[in-house]
Order: structure tokens, then C-alpha cells, then sequence
């Protein structure tokens, strides 16, 4: 099993952080927040049948995952 973590300070209250989370369950239920409104987000996967290979492969999906918790991220503090 592989895994992505994606870390970002969002300039926001706790409780406003929190609260944005919230209206998005997936990235809640793999993320934390903590008082200086650090937002941790772990996301995990398994290879499937390679396609080129599992380095190769893993590297993709690494990219893609974290462009999509960026993306999260992104929306976050947009929001908050």
C-alpha cells in the first residue's frame, strides 16, 4: 500500500477550518487540523496490474493524488 500526505496552513480559525471540512467528507475523514490550523491529508492506494511498471506507475498516481489534495487545499482556503 502506498500513501500521499499532503500538509498546508490555512490562515484561518480553528473552528472556520473545521467547520469547512466538514462540507466536504471525503477529505475530512482523511485529514486533521490542528491549533495553528496546520491541515494534514493522507490519501492511500494500491497498484493494480502495472502498466509500465510499479515505479513508474506509483510516481503517476502520487502526482495525481497530491494535485487533487492540492486542489482540496486550494477550495480550503478559498473558502475559509
Amino acid at each position: 500500500m502506498n500513501s500521499v500526505t499532503v500538509s498546508r496552513t490555512i490562515d484561518a480559525p480553528l473552528e472556520t477550518v473545521r467547520e469547512s471540512m466538514d462540507r466536504i467528507g471525503p477529505f475530512i475523514k482523511a485529514s486533521g487540523a490542528d491549533e495553528g490550523t496546520e491541515v494534514t491529508a493522507t490519501t492511500t492506494f494500491e497498484l493494480g496490474v502495472p502498466l509500465v511498471g510499479d515505479a513508474l506507475d506509483s510516481t503517476v498516481i502520487e502526482r495525481q493524488r497530491r494535485s487533487e489534495l492540492a486542489a482540496q487545499f486550494d477550495w480550503l482556503a478559498r473558502v475559509c
